[in-house]
């Protein structure tokens, strides 16, 4: 979900309707909260930032908020603090995980300013029974594009008798191939040859290969089985050079954090026609302590999970995507390791 503090800034942005003083030397900025925990093995991850949200620049759009106190705390009054493990970045210890029925309240504290969320109660989940994919190919924004790939679909129970709320969220493992071998070292003088020993096969990590917000409510389907869909992975040149896993987990939500990602999927909806919904204040459930009034950014929560796992193969789409050609060390690339996975 690390794309999502961005699209909540952006959003809160452009449905925001104070008056915008351009000409100030002042900037205010914006706490931004992206963070959750679940019954899943830990670590789990809070990311803090600070957004500009006026000013006479928008230089330095988003600063990373170091060295805070980040808590996490039950209704108990138990409580683990995380470690800041990158710039901004605040871990709960491996051993952590949320149980299904407490409540739990995150704590942050930087500087003089204190912010507390809204207590989350962990609803349980149902479990997925199995994972479904097809083959597809939708229209894009160009009437001569299309985007192929795979839909991933989960299959489950959903329980009667009570109200629950779904999210999908998609994370995923794939190969590349490069050419170090023709790898060229520029110089003023020009490209020179210079060949690398090392390494032509790579398996990269990729956090959301779909990072749409999926969300869904039993309101069709209560107490039935269903199937919903979990991700579309798109064929991009790179995913499907062997094949691709994807692992989807299937979170509950509570009533408010269901209607937080329903307006969110609702603004990131819009496209400039007509028949758009209006743009809408993104209200989250951290509050600033020292002024109730300031605006916080984003949304804490914590649930149940169901996980599974599924290979997608590259016969699916065939020659959809002209193949991804680097000329270095695949390791040069985002998340690679030239180490082979123990589930491949």
């Amino acid at each position: 979900m690390r794309r999502l503090a961005f699209i909540i800034i952006i959003l809160s942005l452009v449905g925001c309707i104070d008056e915008l003083n351009i000409t100030t030397e002042r900037v205010l900025r914006v706490l931004v909260v992206e963070g959750s925990i679940n019954t899943g093995p830990g670590p789990h991850y809070v990311r803090l930032s600070k957004s500009a949200k006026y000013g006479s620049i928008f230089e330095d759009f988003s600063k990373k908020v170091n060295s805070a106190l980040v808590r996490i705390r039950d209704e108990k009054g138990n409580q683990v603090i995380l470690e800041e493990v990158e710039s901004g970045v605040y871990a709960t210890p491996s051993s952590f995980s949320a149980k299904v029925g407490s409540e739990y309240t995150l704590i942050v504290e930087s500087n003089t300013e204190r912010y507390i969320s809204l207590p989350e109660k962990v609803q349980p989940v149902a479990q997925i029974e199995s994972l479904r994919i097809e083959s597809k190919k939708l229209a894009s924004n160009s009437d001569a594009v299309f985007d192929i790939g795979v839909e991933v679909y989960v299959d489950f129970q959903d329980p009667g008798d009570e109200q629950n709320f779904y999210y999908f969220e998609n994370s995923g493992t794939y190969v590349v191939e490069t050419n170090p071998e023709d790898f060229m070292l520029v110089t003023p003088n020009g490209n020179v040859p210079a060949p690398k020993d090392c390494c032509s096969r790579c398996w990269i990590r990729e956090e959301a290969g779909d990072p749409e917000v999926r969300i869904t409510s039993d309101d069709r389907f209560n107490g039935n089985v269903t199937s919903q869909l979990a991700g579309f992975i798109i064929d991009d040149g790179k995913r499907y050079t062997d094949k691709y896993l994807v692992k989807v987990s299937q979170h509950s939500l509570t009533k408010e954090a269901f209607r937080f990602f329903e307006v969110l999927q609702s603004q990131l909806s819009i496209s400039g026609d007509l028949f758009d919904p209006p743009p809408a204040t993104l209200r989250g459930n951290v509050i600033n302590v020292i002024e109730p009034t300031s605006p916080v950014i984003g949304y804490f929560y914590a649930s149940d999970v169901s996980v599974d796992s599924v290979f997608l193969e590259s016969s699916l789409v065939a020659g959809s995507v002209a193949g991804f050609r680097l000329d270095d060390d695949c390791r040069v690339l985002p998340n690679s390791s030239d180490q082979r996975p123990v589930f491949w």
